[in-house]
This record gives structure tokens, sequence and C-alpha cells, in this order.
């Protein structure tokens, strides 16, 4: 059975990009399958019945949120958008909020009570051109998840099941759909390990699901061909120029230093519940921090291979749909609901060791001090998660990155925003600053390397 969407969008609200989705959405569905207004209500009709009706048919409830997205408007008892929200709130629909470009989510406070829980909602992002079709599709892909795990919520219960199992099966199918999601992304930034890591918590829940789109056994291919890769040039090192061959030829001779540390492992530090994303070593390299899913940052002794710290403090959890926060309360059941929203992406020590930096998917960097292991403040002001960071040679300036498409300097020491480089069509996933601090080079969406002039003309 094809899933049936609902599109709640404003049409003065980036109509073109609502389009352009809609398009997709009937390719993927079906004409018969996507609610959007301006096509579906029948000239006449009470626009109030066919949202009721329309939305009770619905499998989800796509909410368009663009740059222009007027909140205010929600408070107006006869907004279209407000109608429809409330409506589907009301059915217990599963929502899926979906952002366009830079817009970024409306905070709680300026939502009305009725339709506060929408601001707690795991939202999805529809960019321009090149990411326009790979973000419908993972979209799309979302949507028949949500849709299949809603299915099952309404099947024909067994006789025999409790409403605690029933529950937790749809538990099960929602937390496959979630961390399905997150292994495409990971996929698509090119973290294949963390895709295998995605892969095995899959396996546990259900064998079938741990490789959807075969991206499993792509990422394995993929750090096989890395492993081969160093293996051959170690075969390069070992086996030396032949004897009709000048050894300038070869133009990857690690050293037998560098492949002694490569060729072994040394150490394995475990401790993390979740894939890692990231690594840094302080200056001195007497520590190592490492992030990942598990929403935290762990220090390292390197030397003893021992474990130090775990700083916490990214935070972000919350329901993937409205269903869910109002069944649910703080309880054994809430955590296999709750989405990774908080998932910590990269870190960076400062070139004194002073101060260790930590980015993530609840929107903010965090500053902490690494010898005392406490927190000495939080950046706020991107508009979705924030993927990298990195220190200016001196440490008078930070960097950071992320999923609205900005990259943002920061002053470390007074904890406050200097600048905002704008620019990139979608999202940005590394920073970089030269070693002399002048320029700073950004990464991301686009096929492009960004390059910055910090240091102002004639100075």
């Amino acid at each position: 059975m094809a899933s049936k969407v609902f599109v709640s969008y404003r049409r003065n609200d980036s109509p073109h990009a609502s389009g352009r989705l809609r398009d997709r959405l009937v390719m993927a569905f079906g004409e018969e399958n996507v609610f959007f207004d301006v096509d579906s209500i029948p000239t006449g009709r009470d626009f109030r019945e066919a949202i009721r009706t329309a939305i009770q048919a619905a499998d989800s409830i796509v909410v368009m949120i663009g740059p222009g997205f007027d909140v205010g408007r929600l408070n107006d008892h006869n907004d279209y958008v407000r109608t429809e929200l409330i409506e589907a709130f009301r059915q217990k629909k599963a929502i899926v909020p979906v952002l366009i470009d830079t817009a970024s989510m409306p905070p709680p406070a300026a939502l009305p009570s009725s339709l506060r829980e929408l601001a707690y909602i795991n939202a999805s992002r529809i960019r321009q051109d090149p990411d326009f079709r790979r973000d419908c599709e993972r979209l799309i892909a979302a949507l028949r998840s949500t849709s299949n795990a809603g299915r099952l919520a309404h099947t024909r219960p067994e006789p025999a099941r409790t409403d605690a199992a029933q529950l937790a099966e749809v538990s099960r199918r929602r937390d496959i759909a979630a961390l399905q999601e997150q292994l495409r992304a990971m996929f698509s930034a090119g973290e294949f390990q963390a895709v295998v890591g995605i892969a095995a918590r899959l396996a546990e829940l259900d064998p079938a699901a741990a490789n959807p789109d075969g991206l499993t056994i792509r990422a394995r291919r993929r750090l096989e061909q890395q492993t081969d890769h160093i293996a051959s040039a170690r075969f390069t090192q070992t086996q030396g120029p032949g004897p009709d061959t000048d050894p300038g030829q070869y133009s990857s001779q690690p050293s037998d230093t560098v492949m002694a540390r490569i060729s072994r492992l040394a150490h394995a530090l475990t401790g993390h519940t979740d894939f890692v994303l990231g690594v840094a070593f302080s200056p001195d390299g007497r520590l190592l921090a490492s992030c990942g899913g598990d929403r935290t940052v762990r220090l390292w002794d390197p030397a003893a291979a021992e474990h130090r710290r775990t700083l916490t403090g990214h935070g972000g959890r919350g329901p993937r749909t409205g269903v869910f926060l109002r069944v649910f309360d703080e309880t054994a059941l809430a955590p296999t609901y709750r989405a990774k929203l908080a998932t910590v992406f990269d870190v960076a020590f400062s070139p004194d060791g002073r101060l260790l930096a930590s980015v993530g998917g609840d929107k903010t960097v965090r500053l902490w001090d690494p010898a005392a292991a406490e927190h000495r403040g939080t950046l706020t002001g991107h508009g979705g998660c924030v993927r990298g960071v990195a220190f200016s040679p001196d440490g008078r300036l930070l960097a950071s990155c992320g999923d609205d498409n900005t990259v943002r300097l920061w002053d470390p020491a007074a904890a406050e925003h200097r600048r905002t480089l704008t620019g990139h069509g979608g999202c940005v996933r590394r920073v970089a600053f030269s070693p002399d601090g002048r320029l700073l080079a950004s990464a991301g969406a686009g096929n492009t390397v960004w390059l910055w002039d910090l240091i102002p003309a004639g100075r």
C-alpha cells in the first residue's frame, strides 16, 4: 500500500521549493496519495472539512518551513497552517517538519501553547541544487519508514499481545527507521566506519534492515579498499625498487618508523556506547579527546591507554513526532523513543591546550577546560547541526560550521560571536586555518573549497 502524504505549507514561503518537493512526492507515492491544498481541495468545498478528512487519511504530515516562515501567523485562528497542525496533533499523526535551505525550527516560546510540541520534533532539511535530489530521496525514505511504522500500530492486534508489547514493536520499527536515516547520512558524509557501527545496531533490531539500499556493503568495501591501499604502500616499501627502476619512481614510500606504527594496533580505547566521529590530541600529546553518537566527549591518557573523564552537556533529546510527547513521560520506555539530536561531531584543542571545543547536533559549540574537565561556555547562533570546529594558530579565533550553510567566527576567550561567513549553497562540514592564520578554508556541499581572507586589505 502506498504512503499517503499531506503537505502543509504557505504559498508565499519558498513556493518554488514546495512545488519541486510536491513533484518529487507525486513521483514517489502517486498523484492520488499526495494532498497539496492548491490542487487537492475541490472548488466550493469547506476547506476545514477537507483538511480534517485529508489528514485522517494521511500517514504523514509534511510541514514546510522556509526562511520566510511567519511564526506569528500561527496565533491567527484563521491561518491554514495552524488549522492543519492542530488537526494533525489532535489525530496524533506523524509530523515531519521540512526546513528549506537555511531555515530553522521556531523556538518553543514563539509558538502558541497548542503547537509548542512542534519545536521538539526532529526536522529534515531540503537544500538547493546540487543537494536537492539527495535530500528529497532521504525525506521520501523517512516518510516510507514512518508510514510503515504507523501501519504496524494500526494493524490487527494479536489477541495475546499486551498494549506494552504493541508499543515496544512500534518503538522498534521507529528506531530502525531513525537508524537507517542516520546510516544514510553517515554514508553521504563519507563516515564509513560509522556506517558499519550503525549497521551493527540495526542488525540487533532486525538483521534484514541492516543494509538499507546496499549502503552497508558499500561502506565495508570502501573500508577494505582503504586497508588494501595501506597494505599496498607497505608492500612497495618492503619490496623496494626493482633492478630496472629508479627509487624516485616510488611516490608512496612511508618510512620504516611510520610503517611500524601503522602495521600494528597499539591500543583499542573502549567506553563510547555509540559510533565515534571525532578525535583530537592536545598540543602536548598528554590528552586525547574523542566524541560521537553517545552525546559525550571523552578524555583519554593515550600513553597509558586509560579513560580520564567524560564530558556531558550536549543536549537535545526529544521526540521524533508529536505523538510521543503526548504519550510518554520520562520512563523506562522513553529512551527508545528519543531522537538522536545531540551527536557530537567534532572536537578541537586550542593551541595552548587550555581549551577544548566540541560541536554537535544540538546546534551549539561548547568550550571546556580539559585539565579540570569543566564546562566553560556555550556558543549559540547556528541554525542547524554544527559539524566542524577549529582554532586559529594563535588561539584568538574559533571557527565552526554546519548544516545552516554558514561558517561562524568566535572569540573563544570572551565566548562571543564575531562574524558569520555566508556563501555555501549547502552544509559546511569542515574548517581549517592556514599556519599563519591569515586564511580560513571551509568545505562541504557543492564540490567547492572556499578560502576566506581573515586579514583586511592594507594590513
